[in-house]
């Protein structure tokens, strides 16, 4: 029976290991000249990698340039089995294949030869500082490992493959010798791994929809090498997807080689939704794969109205794409919902809102100024949001004074000497210039609804418009022949 040598190292999970990159731990590159006599016990850093004693005295050869591990059995029969091991502190992918090669050679073989053993351990390792030489190993051969036999005449490289199991935190090489065996030293100058992982990837049929609709959305895993599967598993977000008509389970297994693919459904008013795989190889490798997202869209939409704001103001409404919704205000799937406000107002222009699609804009009623501003309305539904922007040139008051706008507008005649308090919290006092006799004022919305109107025979009215909602309105004074037109502002 040959005696087994186990050398153990460890390599610690963290990013992804990128494919095809060659990571290498060159020990004729460590230059200490007084090495203790456990290299590894105080957990520190060498060429570049944590290591960290495991089991036994791990020593440091200078003239070999080579990490040595001693093993020896014994007992009547062998049975007494004494190694040497570290650990390597690494980020190692879990589900990936990783090719190892080592450079080794072995002396002192008395009996059978010794190998070399390799596995993955999860657990995190607490430092050896033992300096009593190797150590008895209940263990012997891990679980899940790989090895070869290290050589007499000289270094050799030898090649081994292992996958990585769930949390991959340490990858275990061990050294131990068989019950025909005595003692035996093995030196190790380099040590190298590279992911030889099939690269599967997860692919989608789209990757963008319209919020409330639900088309179907295929999820392939490819496998362009054509590596040897078993099969698939695909892991639907929770709550955002539909499979074969019912709420879509948080795992779905294909166990075979040939079915790489499943067809899901978008909930109706899911948001983004993600969809991740991996692939069943090797008995027991279960290899992820990336993960695809189905990002979400709001219909087109446009705001309606005039791009120079004049002095009474003007309505403004959200509209939707033609082809989506035929008519205007806009429609909003999912319950989406809309927040008005001015993204750039450098002028102090103000705003109204009389319903999710329609709002009033104004110029400024206490410091009047001309001015760009950007008006704004932002959709929110399916998870997403939407800007949408309209710059608009204000115009502004021609007077203002004391919270109370004074226009003095005459037509033939026909004048408004003052409306006040403007901004009103819904009584409000007419001003006119001289006594009119039936003399007609109506108060207007601005999408041009009667609030209220009265005939007039004086020089100045009140009103009350208390009841109606905050907002821009509109005054107008006509005799039949002649009209003026002036804003209030509903506070």
């Amino acid at each position: 029976m040959r005696r087994t040598l186990l050398f153990l190292a460890a390599l610690a999970l963290g990013a992804h290991t990128t494919f095809s990159q060659t990571t290498t731990v060159d020990y004729t590159t460590w230059n200490t000249l007084t090495p203790n006599c456990n290299a590894f016990g105080a957990g520190n850093t060498v060429v570049g990698f944590t290591h960290v004693s495991i089991l036994g005295q791990p020593k440091f050869d200078i003239n070999e340039e080579a990490v040595t591990l001693d093993c020896s059995r014994q007992g009547t029969n062998g049975e007494i089995a004494k190694s040497t091991a570290y650990a390597i502190h690494y980020n190692f992918q879990e589900g990936h294949t990783y090719k190892f090669t080592f450079k080794t050679k072995q002396e002192n073989a008395l009996g059978t030869l010794s190998g070399v053993h390799i596995a993955f351990h999860g657990i995190i390792i607490t430092p050896s500082t033992l300096c009593n030489g190797p150590q008895p190993d209940a263990t012997e051969q891990y679980p899940g490992g790989t090895g070869f036999i290290a050589a007499t005449n000289g270094y050799e490289l030898h090649d081994v493959y292992l996958s990585a199991p769930a949390d991959p935190y340490f990858i275990k090489v061990k050294a131990e010798a068989a019950p025909t065996s005595q003692a035996t030293k093995v030196f190790i100058q380099k040590i190298s791994w590279v992911d030889v992982t099939p690269p599967f990837t997860l692919t989608a049929s789209s990757t963008s929809r319209l919020c409330g609709t639900q088309n179907p959305v295929t999820f392939t895993i490819e496998n362009p090498t054509g590596a040897s599967v078993d099969g698939y598993k695909f892991y639907p977000q929770a709550g955002k997807w539909l499979y074969q008509g019912n709420p879509a389970p948080a795992e779905i297994v294909l166990n075979s080689s040939s079915a790489n693919a499943i067809t899901l459904v978008p909930v109706e008013c899911a948001g983004p939704a993600t969809v991740y795989g991996r692939v069943l190889r090797l008995g027991n490798v279960s290899t992820p794969t990336n993960g695809v997202t189905t990002g979400v869209t709001l219909p087109p939409y446009g705001i309606s109205g005039p791009s120079t704001l004049p002095y009474a103001g003007a309505l403004y409404t959200l509209t939707g794409d033609p082809l989506i919704f035929p008519k205007p205000p806009a429609s909003f799937p999912c319950g989406a919902t809309v927040s008005w406000g001015f993204s750039s107002n450098p002028v102090g222009a103000e705003l109204s809102v009389n319903s999710p699609t329609n709002v009033g804009v104004t110029p400024s009623t206490l410091f009047p100024q001309s001015g760009l501003v950007t008006l704004t309305a932002t959709v929110n539904g399916c998870g997403v949001s939407k800007n949408v922007n309209k710059n608009i040139n204000v115009q502004a008051p021609l007077l203002m004074s004391g919270g109370t706008i004074s226009t003095i507008k005459e037509n033939g005649g026909l004048s408004v000497k003052a409306i006040h308090p403007n901004p009103t919290n819904g009584k409000f006092t007419v001003e006119l210039s001289h006594q009119w006799n039936n003399r007609n004022i109506t108060i207007r919305s601005i999408d041009g609804r009667v609030i209220a109107e009265q005939k007039v025979a004086g020089q100045s009215t009140d009103f009350d418009i208390s009841e109606v909602p905050a907002g821009l309105y509109f005054l107008t004074v006509s005799d039949g022949r002649q009209t003026i037109v002036e804003k209030i502002v509903k506070r």
